[in-house]
């Protein structure tokens, strides 16, 4: 197995030194099938709204931990308050 240098690592990411731009490309479509569902499937706005910001910022959150740049910034600073407030307000047991 091939090992990797760290380069723009973030908060624990790794394999930055690692081109893998190709898989990514074969990603990209399904990342494309899976906000079109998001739009066409969920009716509720809000909802539809919430899993768009989820989904990008979650994709966004693994761009920026590998050293590359968010596809839309300002989504993936919603995404991440989200994501604080929910470490934040977890207690350990279930809703």
């Amino acid at each position: 197995m091939t090992t990797c240098d760290l380069k723009k690592e973030l908060c624990g990411f790794s394999c930055t030194g690692m081109n893998y731009a190709k898989v990514w490309n074969q990603l990209k479509p399904l990342f494309d099938e899976i906000e079109t569902i998001i739009k066409s499937k969920i009716d509720c706005e809000t909802c539809q709204e919430d899993g768009l910001i989820n989904f990008s910022g979650f994709r966004d959150y693994i761009k920026i931990g590998i050293g590359g740049e968010p596809f839309d910034y300002e989504n993936f600073i919603k995404f991440s308050k989200r994501v604080k407030c929910v470490e934040d307000n977890y207690k350990g047991e279930p809703i």
